[in-house]
């Protein structure tokens, strides 16, 4: 029990297990990749704080959504995600945190769309429903890079094609790793928690 709990709570192992999942797709590239019509940004980069909405552990999310759209590659934006009613007690859900964010940068309310749902299935059938809004567009999905690939597949799963994957907060070291990430540590653990929601995730289908 001791040797398996120092591995998965060590740097190394966790990175790698995270970027099995990263690494599945590019970074997004303004000024190289086409520029997007529409960009769907997943839930869950938010929290509510005590005056106002604000930034989470996926922050990255929105952040970069709101580069791409204020440097001109991305028309407009939708954001997702519901509160679970009775869970959190929430006043806002993921939508209209993200959406207030957005505003408080700037961002014309006109080029935010909200759409609903309560887990990524949910949200990308809530946008397979917007129909002609979506259909002939160049179409981006935002989510982290962890789970990019569980979300593009589960938008193929809800009839929503073609959508381009474009990948934000990654979680995977870009450098050498120091001596003390050998030591089991709790930012190793919550990599490989990440790790095996997204592969549990995967293995039920959702």
């Amino acid at each position: 029990v001791w040797v398996m709990f120092t591995a998965v709570s060590t740097g190394p192992l966790a990175d790698a297990l995270m970027n099995q999942l990263e690494s599945e797709y590019a970074a997004f590239q303004p000024g190289l990749d086409e520029d997007l019509d529409l960009l769907i940004v997943l839930g869950g980069g938010t929290n509510q704080g005590p005056q106002r909405a604000q930034a989470g552990t996926a922050g990255d999310r929105v952040l970069l959504a709101a580069q791409l759209y204020l440097s001109g590659h991305v028309g407009r934006l939708i954001t997702t995600g519901d509160s679970i009613p009775g869970l959190n007690g929430k006043v806002s859900g993921p939508k209209e945190q993200t959406r207030e964010i957005w505003m408080a940068l700037g961002i014309p309310e006109a080029d935010i769309e909200q759409v609903s749902g309560v887990n990524t299935f949910a949200e990308l059938q809530s946008i397979k429903g917007m129909g002609d809004q979506i259909e002939g567009k160049r179409v981006g999905l935002l989510t982290s890079a962890n789970h990019l690939p569980r979300a593009m597949r589960l938008a193929r799963a809800a009839g929503v094609q073609d959508l381009v994957p474009v990948p934000a907060d990654f979680q995977t070291r870009a450098s050498s790793y120091p001596m003390f990430e050998l030591i089991p540590n709790v930012g190793a653990i919550d990599k490989f928690s990440r790790w095996q929601h997204e592969i549990m995730g995967r293995l039920v289908g959702r």
